[in-house]
């Protein structure tokens, strides 16, 4: 790929490209963050071509080299929350980019909006507590308060804590499973992975590492900033509803979405693109990007209003977010662009597109296989491991040759190849040859964990 005249005058030149289906312009980008050591902002109009971005750094990498930032499906004046799954997933995108561990952080134009914190605040807030540290469980459940993290009776899922005696459980974004420490006194004395069905701890661990669960600091004092920023801002303007949910707020009590709002809490605020040195912008379909953040911003402003209008509490969207001038901006930066229209003088063509569905045709299976060796291209076939064997098995039946000189079998979980001539490479997935296999019906687990916490619902002659 590095020796084609498309990849020398991308990389060069940078400008248009064409032939460049999602999971091949992952493979490029990656290449191309490699060999000019910059950081690569992947823009793409929709969270499919998202998902296939990060399942072709999947089959490279092991999907260590690339991120996706989540954008809002709602906006700030829907007052409604983004649920904990969400928030996570933006943090750790942010930590990740903070300790440079990332070559390309993939999202849409909506993320441009956003207010993030400042790189040095974030990884601040980040704590990492080890057995004999001294950190007495008042202070480390203000501290997770802070972090916005959710108390509960039993933590279930990602972002909840609870306390029991000397005893803190909490469930950390990033982390396969929740933590129990248990104290002595101030002193943590144990910490133990646990399973949230049986509450059964496993074994030991020497620390945690406990990230944020909100970008920005979310305890009582952001609470009291926040509602004197909206005051300040909206002086008269607010009518008895907003007003009452100011005063609980300063009260510690938050209400449905406040934490839309803690932008204002902070005197200095940056966006996505900027927590990356030299980046690297990359935009699939550019037009497309443009009328989506130009769709999002009229959005904004038609929510804006209408929160005005009922005297609720609506910030102007170029107080609470990034201007939209400053998102076209980021747009009109971006050096590389594949699709869209454009003069042909001086566009990189890849030649690729996506390979077809075989669903129902696996006789032409063999035949796709052999025209790719008489291009002289390799044909790869990734597939879920645990599958291989079937595979190999089926592919055998159709007379079909295993490795270098046939089919290679690659790990991973694609849902569609591609076919790259400049590289020399036909692409399918497993998902392309047979229909993916539906998984079994699991028993539902309970939403909020184990019976014991449905406790204070019994009722006088319920049977137990």
């Amino acid at each position: 790929m590095r020796s084609s005249e498309a990849y020398r005058r991308l990389r060069g030149e940078g400008g248009t490209a064409i032939g460049l289906p999602p999971p091949a312009l992952a493979w490029v980008a990656s290449l191309l963050a490699e060999d000019e050591g910059r950081p690569i902002l992947a823009l793409v109009p929709h969270e499919a071509e998202a998902l296939a971005w990060l399942e072709m750094d999947e089959v490279l990498h092991g999907g260590s080299r690339a991120v996706y930032f989540p954008v809002p499906a709602l906006t700030p004046y829907q007052e409604q929350g983004a649920s904990l799954s969400v928030r996570a997933q933006e943090v750790l995108a942010v930590e990740r980019i903070g300790r440079d561990e990332v070559e390309a952080v993939v999202t849409s134009p909506r993320a441009l909006f956003l207010r993030l914190p400042l790189l040095t605040e974030l990884l601040r807030r980040i704590v990492r507590i080890e057995s004999g540290d001294e950190i007495p469980p008042e202070r480390l459940t203000s501290r997770l308060v802070d972090a916005g993290y959710r108390r509960v009776d039993l933590v279930n899922q990602t972002g909840d804590f609870s306390v029991r005696g000397g005893v803190v459980d909490l469930y950390p974004p990033g982390s396969d499973r929740p933590f129990r420490l248990d104290y002595f006194g101030d002193t943590v004395e144990s910490i133990r992975g646990f399973d949230t069905m049986s509450q059964r701890s496993d074994e030991q661990v020497e620390g945690v590492e406990i990230p944020p669960l909100a970008l920005f600091p979310a305890g009582q004092e952001a609470m009291e900033s926040v509602a004197d920023a909206v005051e300040a801002r909206l002086p008269g303007q607010l009518g008895p509803e907003a007003r009452e949910r100011l005063r609980t707020l300063r009260q510690g009590i938050p209400f449905e979405g406040w934490e839309s709002l803690l932008p204002l809490s902070r005197e200095k605020t940056t966006d996505l693109p900027s927590l990356m040195e030299e980046v690297r912008v990359v935009g699939l379909e550019p037009e497309t990007l443009v009328e989506e953040a130009r769709r999002w911003s009229r959005r904004l402003e038609e929510d804006y209003h209408a929160r005005r209008e009922s005297l609720g509490i609506a910030i102007p969207p170029e107080e609470l977010l990034v201007p939209m001038d400053r998102v076209l901006e980021w747009l009109d930066r971006t050096e590389i662009r594949v699709g869209g229209t454009a003069s042909p003088e001086g566009i990189a063509d890849f030649g690729g597109r996506s390979t077809e569905v075989l669903h129902g045709q696996l006789p032409r299976l063999p035949r796709e296989v052999e025209g790719a060796r008489d291009r002289g291209e390799r044909f790869l076939l990734v597939a879920n491991p645990d599958h291989r064997e079937g595979l190999e098995e089926l592919l055998r039946a159709r007379e079909v040759p295993l490795g270098p000189a046939g089919a290679e079998l690659v790990d991973g979980d694609l849902t569609r190849g591609f076919r790259l001539p400049g590289a020399g490479l036909t692409l399918f997935s497993e998902a392309q040859i047979l229909p993916r296999r539906r998984r079994p019906s699991r028993r539902r687990r309970p939403r909020d964990g184990p019976g014991v916490s449905r406790l204070r619902d019994l009722k006088v002659g319920a049977y137990v």
